[in-house]
């Protein structure tokens, strides 16, 4: 091969695809057409093979019962630090399928959190409490 390689993957450089040949660009076209029926190709040859299982979330399985195990708010936090879902969930010790959950619930956590600092609650006095602060008026009896 002369040249430098070219990666259908990598991002494409200012003025790259002008120097290109006709003849190679059409040759990947053809290939990226092609890729799902090589793939299935493949499969069915046993050459490659689809993961087994994802390890994540079962259809039937409760979020609300594993939830609270992890650390959402932080996880959050890291995400928009600029963390990818497969670093989170290194740093949380889970599936990726979970780690969706958890950062949705950390963000719930986080925007309310944010909302309790910016509303003062006031306390609104009891009936009882203005009842004994109102002086009682004697009644007109005739």
């Amino acid at each position: 091969m002369g040249g430098t390689q070219k990666y259908l993957c990598r991002k494409v450089q200012e003025g790259e695809i002008e120097d290109d040949d006709l003849l190679e660009s059409q040759a990947k076209l053809t290939l990226l057409r092609e890729a799902p029926k090589l793939v299935l190709d493949a499969v069915a040859r046993g050459w490659i093979k689809y993961p087994d299982k994802i390890e994540g979330l079962d259809d039937d399985e409760d979020v609300s019962r594993w939830i609270g195990l992890y650390d959402c708010e932080k996880a959050y936090r890291k995400r928009q630090e600029g963390l990818t879902y497969r670093e989170i969930g290194k740093l949380m010790g889970c599936g990726i399928s979970r780690v969706v959950h958890i950062l949705n619930r950390g963000e719930e956590i986080a925007l309310q959190r944010k909302l309790n600092e910016r509303v003062n609650t006031i306390s609104i006095p009891s009936k009882e409490t203005v009842n004994k602060l109102i002086p009682k008026s004697k009644s007109k009896s005739k």
